[in-house]
């Protein structure tokens, strides 16, 4: 969507990870939206990141790591912005802890943390508010 675009055009600092880089279609919009800066893909799956590879192996402001986000491989201070574009949830409870501070030491003062997620209601609730829902 293109409010994505203009957001992360306003929090892409010069160094950024893609925290659940995935197949990297996150990392080519950071990328897009940031000229200038090196975005770093993150994600556990081996081969999400190989198919990430295969994606953007032409783009030179691009690197991919095979890591667990909550274990960053990056000195203290050290990015400028991350980004966990419908991440989070992936993550289970014990671990997101871990990860948002992980990433809170990774990040330079000032540094920014974007986190995009989509939530739907349950059912109960659906029916809950579709009851005072006009028609």
């Amino acid at each position: 969507p293109r409010w994505l675009g203009d957001v992360l055009r306003a929090v892409c600092r010069r160094v950024v990870v893609d925290l659940g880089c995935g197949r990297g279609r996150s990392t080519e919009l950071i990328s897009r939206a940031s000229p200038g800066s090196l975005v770093i893909g993150i994600d556990i799956d081996r081969l999400s990141v190989l198919s990430a590879w295969e994606r953007l192996r032409e783009n030179a402001s691009v690197e991919l790591i095979c890591s667990d986000a909550s274990e960053l491989l990056m000195r203290s201070s050290s990015i400028g912005s991350a980004v966990a574009i419908l991440t989070i949830h992936e993550v289970n409870d014990e671990r997101v802890g871990l990860l948002l501070r992980e990433v809170r030491r990774a990040l330079s003062t000032g540094g920014l943390l974007l986190v995009v997620e989509r939530f739907l209601q349950s059912s109960a609730a659906q029916a809950r508010s579709s009851r005072f829902s006009p028609r």
